[in-house]
């Protein structure tokens, strides 16, 4: 499969599985996770040190956000805000440390929003905040 076939087939499986079809509840901060076209495009196409099993990593994104291991938040420093912020949980993509980044937006809502192979520049506080 190559990738643009990949990329079809990653968007279908969200439309027919994820978006408007499922959340996760999870605990962070008592909120539920659910899944929209925009996160998997931004997860799609998202650099990433092995980008096809990242990729391929999606069709088991339920599995991975219900065993990550919670990292921690970081807050959204962008004047305007877009957000509220994001979570991290830390995950395994080719025996190596990567992580699924959810986004809290204004309305309170958890929603997935990608995947990526390191946090830059940020580190955590002593209350689980990620911070530059």
């Amino acid at each position: 499969m190559n990738k643009n076939e990949l990329r079809k087939a990653i968007k279908d499986f969200a439309k027919s599985k994820l978006i408007s079809k499922v959340e996760i509840n999870r605990k962070i901060e008592g909120k539920i996770i659910s899944f929209n076209m925009k996160g998997i495009k931004e997860a799609i196409n998202q650099p990433h040190k092995f980008y096809d099993k990242k990729n391929k990593a999606i069709f088991n994104v339920l599995k991975l956000i219900q065993e990550g291991k919670y990292i921690g938040f970081y807050d959204d420093i962008k004047i305007p805000k877009r957000c509220i912020g994001f979570h991290y949980l830390e995950t395994i993509i080719c025996e190596e440390i990567s992580f699924i980044i959810l986004k809290e937006n204004f309305d309170g809502k958890v929603v997935f929003y990608s995947i990526v192979d390191g946090i830059k520049n940020k580190r955590l506080s002593e209350n689980n905040r990620l911070i530059l």
